[in-house]
């Protein structure tokens, strides 16, 4: 639900007693960013080929399963890669000696941009990737046009979120029910 404009389902979701599962901040940024680059020997690109789009899929896959998004699913999701490299998506990867390890990706829309994706691999965190992907996929959606990047965070990315600008403007409480057996 949307906790600025859905309180009657919410209250509803509650009432049938169902579980809240989530509580993911909605942020905005208006503005491009601005900070530090990655350290040498790290290259930031923007994806344009198939080969990209599955060393993004790699990423995304081994970072997202601490989220507890099974690899089977993003597997699926990536099953096609030639459908993803469209126009109004833009697909970010950092390099480490050739070797990607962190990744973001823009989807555009009516003049705004989402930002979804961000993960980095287990072995290359703490160094600035996520940041610099980040950055990279924000400034070329203001690059594009878009007036605003918007946001879900996880409880992973929320404070790098914060620190780099993001406001929070709503919540998005996560509900599930589950039917008895």
């Amino acid at each position: 639900v949307r906790r600025h404009a859905d309180a009657r389902m919410e209250d509803i979701c509650k009432k049938e007693k169902m579980i809240q599962i989530g509580d993911a901040p909605g942020m905005v940024l208006d503005r491009p960013l601005s900070g530090e680059t990655p350290h040498r020997g790290v290259d930031i690109r923007h994806i344009t080929d198939v080969a990209g789009i599955m060393d993004f899929a790699f990423v995304a896959r081994e970072s997202y399963q601490r989220l507890g998004l099974p690899a089977a699913v993003s597997d699926q999701i990536f099953a096609s890669p030639n459908r993803l490299l469209e126009p109004h998506n833009d697909w970010v990867v950092a390099y480490d000696s050739d070797r990607p390890v962190s990744a973001a990706m823009t989807l555009f829309s009516h003049g705004a941009a989402g930002l979804y994706w961000v993960g980095t691999l287990k072995n290359s965190r703490g160094k600035g990737l996520a940041r610099a992907c980040v950055q990279e996929a924000t400034n070329e959606a203001f690059r594009r046009g878009a007036s605003l990047v918007v946001l879900q965070a996880s409880r992973f990315g929320e404070p790098l979120y914060r620190r780099m600008g993001c406001e929070e403007v709503t919540r998005y409480p996560w509900y599930a029910y589950f039917k008895p057996s």
